[in-house]
């Protein structure tokens, strides 16, 4: 009887954790679609209840975290090919000496 409830339990555990998984998941896709519908104002702020605020919030730091970190990238992208165009302008010039 106790390996049955035991078999059960780790059944019910699992189930447990998909559900979690697709209450996460299915949070994410509503928070796109608010924010999509926020960009294109076909929904105001003031429609949203707390949680999708707090959600929003939440994809709001998320994306400027992305932005930011995309910046960043550019930014050593631009400065590797700044620093490399200046290193093939100064052999250039060595050459024509």
């Amino acid at each position: 009887m106790v390996k049955h409830e035991d078999f059960l339990q780790s059944v019910l555990n699992a189930k447990e954790g998909k559900i979690n998984q697709l209450e996460k998941i299915v949070e994410k896709k509503e928070m796109k679609y608010n924010f999509n519908q926020l960009v294109e104002a076909r929904k105001r702020f003031d429609e949203l209840e707390d949680r999708e605020i707090r959600a929003l919030i939440n994809l709001f730091a998320l994306k400027r975290a992305q932005l930011d970190e995309r910046a960043k990238q550019l930014n050593e992208n631009v400065e590797t090919e700044i620093n490399s165009n200046d290193y093939n302008d100064r052999e250039e010039n060595d050459r024509h000496l």
